[in-house]
Formats: C-alpha cells, sequence, structure tokens
C-alpha cells in the first residue's frame, strides 16, 4: 500500500526494495514498477517463464539424483517400482521431521 501512495513508485521500489538480498534473480519489486510499468498482463507471463523454468529444473534434478538412487534402494530392498517410490519418498519427505524430533 505504501508504494501505490509514493509520489513516485519507481522511486519508492529501487530505495525501500534494495537488491542484495533478493536472491539469484534479483527483486521483482524494482523489475515489477520500473521496467514493467506496474502492468500485470506484462508481470504475469514472466512469473509463469520463472515458474515452468523452476518445474523444468526440478523434474531434470529428479532424473539425474533421484530416480537412480530410488532404482536401486528398490532393487535392494526387493520392491517393485512403484511401491519403492511411494515408500522411499514418503520416508525421505518425514525423515528430516523425525531427525530433528530426535
Amino acid at each position: 500500500d505504501l508504494i501505490e501512495a509514493a509520489a513516485d513508485s519507481c522511486a519508492f521500489a529501487r530505495q525501500h526494495c534494495a537488491s542484495d538480498a533478493a536472491g539469484l534473480f534479483g527483486s521483482y519489486v524494482p523489475l515489477y514498477y520500473c521496467q514493467l510499468g506496474a502492468s500485470p498482463a506484462a508481470f504475469a507471463p514472466l512469473c509463469a517463464l520463472l515458474l515452468l523454468l523452476t518445474i523444468c529444473c526440478l523434474g531434470s534434478t529428479a532424473d539425474l539424483f533421484f530416480i537412480p538412487q530410488l532404482t536401486l534402494l528398490s532393487e535392494l530392498l526387493v520392491l517393485p517400482p512403484d511401491v519403492a517410490g511411494i515408500t522411499l519418498l514418503a520416508f525421505g519427505n518425514g525423515a528430516p521431521d523425525v531427525f530433528t524430533a530426535v
């Protein structure tokens, strides 16, 4: 609400939304207010593209690092692939909570 009430939204975004803690892709607030002119029609496709890129990266990471280990563990435990995927994925998802509670 403060940025909408400011006389110059772009200057306000650059001053108060510093990009030093913005992460890998920078701060989206100055991009939205300065380069895209606060247009949701221009910002939505950019967000959709970033979401698609994130999903593709997650899928390739799972293919490269998760599937081979899951296959090896299912062979060692003599589990069918679908049962191994469900069981080991659930264990991997809950394991950090279990180990931090101990």
